[in-house]
């Protein structure tokens, strides 16, 4: 089982930040039930996952991409394993709750969609960025494959921002998707005090793929 993170406002996922709002019961984000992918015999996978999975294998690479903050940033996504997965035989049934990537400022958070199995372990890592404490970080995070959703896969990863780099930020949280079978994402920074700045990333530009 996976471990599912609470919304924390503007701070992401798995983060160490307390949160500043009311937030459910982290048990509840546990309803979701799930078995290793090895475990599942191939034909009780629903069939959206074939799909699904080709978009997943399409992240890991080395990009190019369009920065609305400004200019070209670069950008290397490490995958897991498809064998790593965990297929998901039963998602949330309790209403209102915030579970999963809970900050993607595009979309809701992943109980709004249908999950077909989730992933730990991708790493994030921004190559080049206007600010000391985001440029040269690796950041590793976790997600979902979906069904009938804006996108196929979805992943969501945060770090804290050493003070001792002089940021302007103490924290980013990194989201990356397939939607349309092509990448798209975020980085969302934060200060401590809720200071907020979301940088678009668009136009992904496969440099080498890994």
């Amino acid at each position: 089982m996976r471990s599912w993170c609470l919304a924390l406002v503007v701070l992401g996922c798995n983060g160490d930040k307390e949160p500043t709002t009311t937030d459910p019961d982290a048990g509840t984000c546990n309803e979701i039930d799930e078995e290793p992918m090895t475990e599942v015999p191939a034909t009780e996978w629903d069939p959206a996952l074939g799909p699904a999975f080709e978009d997943f294998d399409l992240l890991a690479g080395r990009w190019n991409v369009s920065n609305e903050c400004g200019g070209t940033v670069g950008i290397k996504i490490t995958t897991p394993a498809r064998e790593s997965m965990d297929i998901v035989t039963r998602a949330w049934t309790t209403p209102s709750l915030f579970c999963g990537c809970v900050n993607d400022p595009a979309y809701p958070d992943d109980t709004e969609y249908d999950p077909l199995a989730t992933f730990d372990g991708f790493e994030f890592f921004i190559e080049t960025f206007d600010d000391p404490g985001v440029q040269g970080q690796n950041v590793t995070g976790s997600g979902s494959l979906f069904k009938g959703a804006p996108f196929t896969v979805r992943g969501c990863a945060v770090k804290d921002i050493d003070p001792a780099l002089g940021s302007a930020w103490d924290q980013m949280t990194a989201i990356l998707r397939i939607e349309g079978g092509a990448p798209t994402g975020a980085l969302v920074l934060a200060t401590n005090e809720q200071e907020v700045t979301t940088c678009a990333l668009t136009n992904w530009q496969l440099v080498q793929k890994l």
